[in-house]
């Protein structure tokens, strides 16, 4: 049964090992939402009035989307080069220099 914002919704927690489900409070308010940003709030607000299935589907998606994320992360050395170049950000070629680098290479 989806829960209204600030309502009570039925959760299993199988990492806690619970073979049951518990009433679990939702608060919007609470400090665990305050650090969403006012979309991804409002984003859990509509799918709380999902179907069960349909809100286990959403959070199949978002997992997928993280997991996603994680493969994204850059390596210490790449960390290291993005820092580099944005200290000295006078050091790049502009886009006209590289139109005409681009052809003198193609012999235009």
């Amino acid at each position: 049964m989806p829960a209204q914002p600030g309502g009570s919704v039925e959760r299993l927690n199988p990492e806690a090992g619970e073979t049951s489900l518990r009433r679990v409070h939702l608060q919007i308010g609470s400090d665990k939402f305050r650090s969403m940003t006012k979309l991804f709030r409002q984003t859990v607000e509509q799918v709380e009035k999902l179907p069960a299935s349909e809100q286990d589907a959403a959070a199949g998606a978002l997992m997928d989307y993280l997991d996603h994320m994680r493969g994204l992360a850059l390596t210490d050395e790449q960390a290291a080069e993005v820092r580099r170049r944005l200290a000295d950000p006078g050091r790049g070629v502009s886009l006209e220099d590289m139109r005409e680098r681009f052809r003198s290479c193609a012999g235009n």
